[in-house]
């Protein structure tokens, strides 16, 4: 009897389903991000995103302490998987810095709003104003 070798599984590209509206974050914070990769930048080379990373990590135990910050625009970021692999801790927050932003979006729900910031300038600013 011939064996034949089993044909090879294609690699889905991969979609959060911990994350409520993907695909539609995932465009937003590109386009804020300026269609680059910050961790790349940041090296002074150039790549493409091509999933979210969570700034703070993306565990049960923050999900329950920071519900509206974990999936919002000031913890997700575009990045390219080849770079997140070779620098994995790249501008994580601290959870001080993550409860004083969570305060803020209590306060301030429209900042949640998909098209609120237009660059990642006003982003940062807005930040390093809440972090101060």
């Amino acid at each position: 009897m011939i064996k034949f070798p089993k044909p090879k599984k294609k690699k889905k590209k991969y979609v959060s389903k911990r994350i409520h509206n993907y695909k539609e974050l995932f465009f937003y914070v590109s386009v804020v991000w300026g269609c680059m990769c910050p961790i790349a930048a940041s090296h002074n080379k150039w790549a493409s995103p091509e999933s979210l990373h969570h700034r703070l990590p993306n565990s049960k135990i923050n999900r329950k302490r920071f519900p509206l910050f974990i999936d919002s625009v000031f913890n997700v970021v575009p990045v390219d998987d080849n770079f997140h692999m070779k620098y994995p801790g790249w501008g994580q927050y601290k959870v001080f810095e993550a409860d004083k932003i969570e305060r803020y979006i209590i306060e301030h729900k429209e900042c949640l709003e998909i098209g609120y910031f237009k660059s990642k300038e006003e982003l940062e600013n807005l930040v390093k104003e809440i972090l101060e």
